[in-house]
Order: structure tokens, then sequence, then C-alpha cells
């Protein structure tokens, strides 16, 4: 884009960096499958994570748990306690506040 539109570069690093504009010399899209004859890996064993929250699910539930004083809201302390996606789900869709 700084290249395209002539731009001053930002630091002396990206001064330094070759564009790559002149790679991109085709007057027309490809047309043929880039991806024919890829074969996908799939698992044949069940993910080991299977039936845990996620991570990000742990770190929203907490955050949102912070909202209340220990040992003052039951859904929260027994949050730890059931430990499946589902009611980390269950407990951050009903205690998140409403988006912005």
């Amino acid at each position: 884009m700084q290249q395209r539109c002539g731009l001053p570069s930002l630091t002396a690093r990206d001064a330094a960096a070759p564009g790559f504009g002149d790679v991109l010399t085709l007057a027309a899209p490809r047309a043929d499958d880039v991806l024919a004859g890829v074969i996908v890996p799939v698992s044949a064993a069940p993910s080991p994570a299977a039936g845990l929250p996620s991570h990000l699910q742990q770190v929203q539930a907490d955050l949102i748990s912070r909202q209340y004083p220990a040992g003052q809201h039951d859904t929260a302390n027994a949050l730890a306690a059931h430990g499946t996606p589902a009611a980390h789900e269950t407990y951050i869709r009903s205690h998140a506040p409403p988006p912005c």
C-alpha cells in the first residue's frame, strides 16, 4: 500500500523492506483450484479437552464472578464444581452485562 500510494516509510526498517507489488502481475484472477488434491488430516481420536470449558470461558466467567463478593453468589461459587462448558456458557449468558 505504501508503494502503491506513494506514502513515506514509517521507520528505517520499513524503508529497508523490499516491496512485493512486483509479484502481483496477474491481469485476471486465477481460475485453477490451488487446493485440489490436498487432503485435510482428521483426527480419529476424540479431543482430550472434550467436555472441558475452554480457557476463554474460564477467564470470562472469572472476570464476571469478580463482580460479586466471595461466598455471596451461589451460582458463581458452584461454577468451579460443575466445570462443564454448558455450566460456563449458562453462567456467562445469565450474568454478563449487556454489550455496549
